[in-house]
């Protein structure tokens, strides 16, 4: 009995053979009804098979072979690509599909997937999307029980591609969404407008340019199609989209803070020009308006030691209260409006004293022994007072139209309450 062994080379070698091993019967059925055929399972052609020494053969010719395991260095076919059967979601699209159609991975109800032409109502829930194909040379995922029930979906290789309009060599191919089962160019979708969250779906890249077609028509391009580049696309647009909504959410994070500081840069603008008008409105009202301290301090600057004469005297119809603040005649200058009419008293300069009237300096009065103005409430009493040394009541005069003249002339009581230091 001889040894059972297989060595491999440059050539398949089998050293035992009980039987030759192009006659042997195969033991199961084959895997694929199509390939079932009434000749007998395994054929020799008629060209005499001539065999080496030690079981090397040189050609081997079969129409069906069920084979366990195959190994070898090349294999060569015509065929090109690799398709994998995938269940149909609806059965009765078997005869509908054809080659070049894209179709898109769902999930059913069983949380199996399927596949079914894509098209504008299944695109935003497709997993995915292939190419069916029908020049594959290896045949995956394939049972007897689902033959009837599926389509073989291009893995990779170059096949049929259903494009919409012209195709240049090297154009990327990607799903299409507003016709069914077709795909359409880089160039066709940067053209069209997208919703902002359309998926995309990279079918494959055409090896071969359709120029004479027209816009809106169908036709078949090949394309060397690979299932990994459209995972690859999604997984991108995943990263994309997170990234696009990480972005959004720091632009938005940036945007709420600048906005946030430029708000409170402008609150406190706004309150510091508040401040300011407030500020500007205060001064302009204590220069003019009577009786606010900054009048009082105007009145009060240039006075010589600030002395104050009170004094009071009756007219014929009210009495009159007034404060005389002592000057010297050179500083009165500043304090009258009318400073043509100011003159110095008659005799000796050091033998007179005179006073502005305070309240009407402090009131901006313009009136000469009248309280209303123009309507409006002033001080009484005259502007520029003199008096003597000794402030004694028979020495008083007052300024009128450039003359001294004695404020008891017209008055029948003056009464002089306080004489302040020389």
């Amino acid at each position: 009995m001889r040894e059972d062994t297989c060595g491999y080379g440059d050539r398949l070698i089998c050293k035992k053979r009980s039987q030759p091993f192009l006659l042997r019967t195969p033991q199961r059925s084959p895997p694929y009804p199509s390939l079932q055929d009434p000749t007998p399972p395994v054929s020799i052609s008629p060209v005499p098979i001539p065999e080496a020494p030690d079981g090397i053969f040189n050609i081997l010719s079969a129409n069906t072979a069920s084979i366990d395991t195959l190994e070898a260095h090349v294999i060569k076919t015509r065929r090109r690509d690799i398709g994998y059967h995938i269940p149909l979601k609806d059965y009765s699209q078997k005869g509908e599909l054809d080659e070049g159609d894209v179709v898109g991975f769902f999930e059913d109800e069983y949380e199996k997937t399927v596949i079914e032409r894509l098209s504008k109502e299944n695109y935003d829930r497709a997993k995915l999307a292939g190419v069916i194909t029908r020049s594959y040379y290896v045949a995956g995922l394939c049972s007897d029980s689902q033959m009837d029930n599926s389509d073989l979906v291009c893995v990779i290789g170059i096949v049929k591609v259903r494009v919409l309009g012209p195709v240049r060599n090297g154009d990327q191919l990607y799903a299409y969404k507003k016709r069914p089962g077709v795909a359409a160019t880089r160039t066709r979708l940067l053209l069209e407008k997208r919703e902002e969250n359309d998926k995309t779906f990279l079918i494959g890249q055409a090896i071969e340019s359709k120029n004479g077609v027209q816009y809106n028509e169908e036709t078949l391009v090949s394309a060397f199609v690979s299932v990994v580049n459209g995972i690859d696309c999604l997984a991108m647009n995943q990263r994309v989209e997170s990234l696009d909504k990480n972005l959004k959410g720091m632009i938005q994070s940036l945007v709420y803070d600048a906005t946030k500081k430029i708000k409170r840069r402008f609150f406190w603008l706004k309150a510091l020009l508040l401040v300011a008008m407030l500020a500007v409105g205060i001064a302009l009202w204590q220069r003019y308006a009577p009786n606010t301290l900054l009048r009082e301090s105007m009145c009060k600057r240039g006075s010589y030691k600030e002395n104050k004469m009170p004094l009071r005297y009756n007219t014929s119809w009210e009495e009159i209260k007034m404060t005389g603040l002592e000057f010297k005649f050179k500083d009165l200058h500043e304090k009258i409006y009318h400073k043509e009419d100011l003159k110095p008293r008659s005799g000796r300069p050091g033998n007179f004293r005179y006073f502005i009237n305070f309240e009407r300096c402090k009131n901006r009065g313009v009136s000469y022994g009248n309280k209303y103005v123009d309507n409006t409430l002033t001080a009484s009493g005259p502007e520029i007072l003199s008096s003597d040394v000794h402030c004694t009541p028979k020495s008083v005069k007052y300024l009128n139209d450039g003359r001294w003249v004695k404020l008891m002339k017209y008055r029948r009581r003056i009464t002089i309450s306080h004489c302040p230091p020389v």
